[in-house]
């Protein structure tokens, strides 16, 4: 298990869902918006295993055994997904 400190997030990136309600715009689909919580700053309030959404164009992304991640700072999310 990975400790993150500095209220950074690890997130496990996820294509978005076709049946979403939000439409995105084409030039925007892209870039990775969407992700799952695998590991936190014991000070944030969300859990690991929530689905998150985060701003666009953020530079941490990186490719580890075939699945793709980001590390972020808390304040780089957006919402969370019920």
């Amino acid at each position: 298990m990975i400790e993150l400190v500095n209220n950074y997030v690890l997130i496990q990136i996820e294509e978005i869902k076709q049946e979403s309600i939000l439409e995105i715009a084409d030039q925007y689909k892209e870039l990775p918006t969407h992700g799952k919580v695998l590991a936190i700053d014991p000070d944030i309030a969300f859990q690991i295993g929530s689905e998150i959404i985060f701003r666009t164009g953020l530079k941490n992304n990186f490719k580890f055994r075939g699945k793709d991640y980001l590390l972020c700072k808390f304040s780089d999310i957006v919402g969370i997904v019920p």
